[in-house]
């Protein structure tokens, strides 16, 4: 058994394992590409090679790096080539397979070229968590380098995290914990190595102590960074963060160059448009497979919607939800089944369309639906467009569920019923003249007292404006729970009948109605099946014709975004809108132009830096794909003052009598344009000549779907602050609502990376304070600048011993540090006095010993550094 002993105990190997495991999980759960369930037996091997050459002492650091390099290219290629379909041949032919994948890959790279790989993606990721997991043994029980252990994991986990909404904040918290006892077990364990060759006896429960602590600590730690309210919301920080976020920015555009259909579920999305991610890059060659992705069974087969896209820079669509709503959540929860809550105003001419899509080949956690969703049968979070309104004015007894913002109708259902009528007041009683006791006479008026003369007016009792309806509970619940989420409202009762006729509101509303994305909120996985109903449209060329122009401030401020374009791009979209009267036929004429002098082609070349593309696609390149066509309509149709967007999913497939239904395969992936028509909603284009163009218009359109209705959810409001609502409302509701308070934060990258970095200095600066003030309470001034000396000179690198007198001290510090003689001696006649003299200090003396310890402190960190940074480049330890 003793040769299965650690120096540094197993505790400390299982710790490491632990902390690097993390990292392998969040990749794991952002679940970029298929196969990546190789990652966890890699990492686990990778643990153990780490372990035995890290152990085998005489074995030249060199050689083991050799050894390790080769096992682990054995590991990760018979991992690969097992993921690898075996249609291919051996592993042999598997190999064969992967080299020229590669060879096509950095041919792509080298040419400037978008690449697209996921399977080198999956061999990337695979060596990189070899040598993570392998660098991560070897750091702690050979080079010593513990906070290289713990930082690379680190960063792994919070970039994962930061890209997909799927890596639990639990991951964090596992991490953080097992991070504290690493740190916590590997220092208690080099004193034991120190301890144990001084021969200093010291109680075998230690490590399981400092274990102890170290929990404690990590429990603190992590309670304290969630209970923290840390934000990004300050101009200044955000303003920091944008100099600092700059080069990582470039950094991740190159890498989505290089892997182009990566994806993010829910998160931020990288890669070209087919990974259906939150952006994606015009430019380069299509390069698209022929895998099965879904299978469909309904009526007919749809367009499939993965993502919409608003926000266009002349390269680069993206949803802007990033930057428009950094301070509330834009996902949006539904249970399975749950209605989809929409508008009336834009369910004219609407069908419901129910189909059946099995996965084949998970994006993530998108969930594909066609045109206008409804519901789902699988828990749902949608991305949807928001609006901040301001003042905006309700008429509460006109509204309906379908003419109200979704959030505020129960408020709005509460207020319709309630009745502010006023109590009737109490009259006071009067005596009647014959209400005399027997005996008495009754009073006689006194002359004088006329009210010309002497009367006193008496003080009516104030009337309230105001009674307090039944509903008046329900309705302060409802104001409350609005505020939580930032919008404030204003409402009072009309004075003539006591009812609410006008509902003001202000803050950021969810527009239902504008879906970017669905995702479903458990993730999916091959061979998944789910229900989705759509609301299609069949409005005719006719109906669309006739929809007009008045937009919504909603549509109108996110989809009429425009880049710089040329000034030949707005003469070609003004010359085919020459003559028409009404977006629709607009739309058309743009639409047939395209498909009609612009040739499809998948292997156009990556377009010239800093060019405009769509100019460049329309009057030089003239041939291009999907996207191509598709943006350079929307660009057209704004310059118009048309609202339109991108949406990429894919376009209809073939049916496969074999299966059933329609195969939807990579092949399918494509991008068109829907325009908005006010009544009709968001209308479908097909601009790409290689595509059939859309029908408009079927008979016999069935009723649409109704949206759900179901009230906002949360805690009553205590009685005291119900009541003193109640007394606002009786003073005029000046602000039924209160103020704003701040909405749900989410968290987003930028923020995670930033608690990462938070969090690593507090967690350096506690353990670092823990180590260094430990045992010093109850000490005297004098002994503490003295302990304090022999630490920091056995932490510098000073060849000191425990057994050595305080003058032996002394020598030491001043034989290797230069002008350190009279401080060090300062302190150590002191010291020597008071501890064997009795004698303590002077004020003035601990004033000297005071600054004598700064300098010296100085000394001992410029020496210590200069020492680490010698050995390292030398060899040579530098010590006497």
């Amino acid at each position: 058994m003793h040769r299965l002993a650690l120096r540094e105990g197993w505790t400390t190997f299982w710790l490491i394992a632990l902390v690097v495991f993390t990292a392998t999980w969040s990749v794991q759960l952002a679940d970029w590409a298929d196969g990546l369930q190789i990652l966890s037996t890699i990492t686990l091997v990778g643990l153990v090679v780490g372990l035995v050459l890290s152990n085998i002492r005489r074995l030249p650091s060199l050689a083991a790096h050799i050894i390790a390099l080769a096992v682990g290219s054995v590991v990760v290629l018979y991992q690969m080539t097992g993921f690898l379909s075996d249609a291919l041949g051996g592993r042999r032919e598997k190999l064969a397979y992967l080299w020229q994948r590669w060879e096509l890959w950095s041919s792509a790279v080298r040419q400037g070229e978008r690449a697209d790989d996921l399977y080198l993606f999956v061999l990337l990721m695979a060596s990189l968590l070899w040598v993570l997991s392998y660098i991560s043994v070897w750091f702690v029980f050979r080079s010593r380098w513990v906070w290289l252990t713990l930082l690379l994991p680190g960063v792994i986990l919070l970039l994962n995290m930061g890209y997909s909404q799927r890596v639990s904040h639990g991951l964090v918290a596992l991490y953080l914990f097992a991070a504290i006892l690493l740190l916590m077990r590997f220092t208690v364990s080099q004193r034991e190595l120190t301890w144990r060759s001084l021969s200093v006896p010291y109680p075998e429960t230690l490590a399981w102590r400092g274990l102890w602590v170290g929990s404690y600590l990590a429990m603190l730690v992590i309670c304290a960074g969630w209970l923290v309210p840390w934000s990004m919301q300050s101009e200044r920080i955000q303003a920091g963060w944008q100099q600092i976020n700059g080069p990582w920015r470039q950094v991740e555009r190159t890498f989505n160059s290089w892997f182009s259909s990566l994806r993010g579920p829910g998160g931020v999305g990288i890669g070209g448009f087919a990974s259906f991610g939150d952006r994606f890059e015009l430019g380069g060659p299509l390069r698209l497979s022929d895998e099965p992705v879904v299978l469909v069974k309904g009526d007919g087969a749809p367009y499939l919607v993965a993502h919409r896209y608003s926000t266009f820079d002349g390269r680069v669509w993206e949803a802007d939800l990033d930057s428009r709503v950094a301070s509330y959540a834009p996902l949006l929860e539904f249970e399975a089944d749950q209605p989809f809550p929409r508008s009336a105003t834009t369910g004219g001419a609407r069908s419901e369309a129910e189909y059946t899509i099995e996965v084949y080949q998970p994006r993530g956690a998108v969930v594909y639906s066609t045109e206008a969703a409804a519901q789902s049968s699988v828990p749902t979070r949608l991305q949807v467009g928001w609006h901040t309104y301001q003042r905006e004015v309700l008429d509460v007894q006109e509204a309906t569920e379908e003419t109200t913002p979704h959030v505020l109708w129960p408020l709005v259902e509460l207020l319709k019923e309630a009745d502010y009528t006023p109590p009737e007041p109490t009259p006071t009683p009067v005596p009647e003249e014959d209400e005399t006791a027997d005996g008495e006479e009754p009073l006689a008026a006194t002359p004088e007292a006329t009210p010309e003369a002497s009367e006193i007016p008496s003080i009516p009792e104030r009337p309230r404006r105001f009674g307090i309806p039944a509903q008046q509970r329900a309705i302060m619940e409802q104001v409350e729970q609005l505020s939580r989420i930032g919008i404030r409202v204003r409402f009072e009762p009309d004075p003539e009948d006591y009812r609410v006729h006008t509902l003001r509101f202000s803050g950021p509303l969810p527009i239902y109605d504008d879906v970017d994305a669905i995702y479903a909120r458990d993730g999916l996985r091959a061979g998944d099946t789910y229900e989705i109903v759509s609301l299609v449209s069949e409005a005719t060329a006719d109906d669309l014709r006739a929809a007009g122009t008045d937009y919504p401030a909603e549509i109108t401020e996110r989809y009429l975004q425009l880049p710089e374009y040329s000034e030949r791009t707005r003469q070609l979209a003004e010359q085919l809108a020459e003559g028409k009267d009404n977006p629709y036929d607009i739309a058309n004429a743009i639409e047939e132009y395209l498909r009609q002098n612009l040739t499809y082609n998948e292997n156009v070349p990556t377009p010239p830096a800093g060019r405009d593309l769509v100019d460049y696609f329309l009057f030089e390149l003239r041939q291009g794909y999907c996207t191509y066509y598709a943006s350079a309509m929307v660009e057209m149709l704004r310059i118009l003052d048309i609202p339109s967007r991108i949406a990429v999913g894919f376009y209809p497939a073939d049916f496969d009598a074999d299966l059933g239904g329609y195969l939807y395969r990579d092949r399918n992936a494509h991008a068109w344009v829907e325009v908005y028509f006010p009544q009709y909603g968001w209308i479908s284009f097909e601009p790409t000549s290689a595509r059939r163009a859309i029908q408009r218009g079927t008979p016999d359109p069935t009723p649409s779907a109704t949206a759900d209705g179901s009230a906002i959810s949360g805690d009553n409001i205590p009685l005291d602050r119900e009541a003193q609502i109640l007394m606002e409302l009786n003073e005029g509701f000046g602000a039924a609502g209160g103020a704003v308070t701040p909405p749900p934060d989410q968290t987003t990258r930028a923020e995670w990376i930033a608690r990462g970095l938070v969090l690593a200095v507090v967690l350096g600066i506690t353990v670092f304070s823990f180590y260094w003030m430990r045992g010093t309470r109850g000490m005297t001034p004098t002994t503490r600048f003295f302990t304090k000396v022999q630490r920091a000179a056995g932490w510098s690198g000073l060849p000191t011993r425990t057994s050595m007198t305080p003058y032996e001290y002394a020598a030491v510090v001043s034989r290797h540090l230069p002008g350190a003689r009279p401080h060090i001696r300062l302190l150590t006649d002191l010291y020597v006095r008071e501890r064997y003299g009795q004698r303590p200090p002077t004020e003035n003396e601990l004033n000297r010993a005071r600054a004598a310890w700064q300098r010296l402190r100085a000394l001992l960190v410029r020496y210590g550094l200069l020492q680490r940074w010698r050995r390292r480049n030398t060899g040579v330890d530098g010590q006497d």
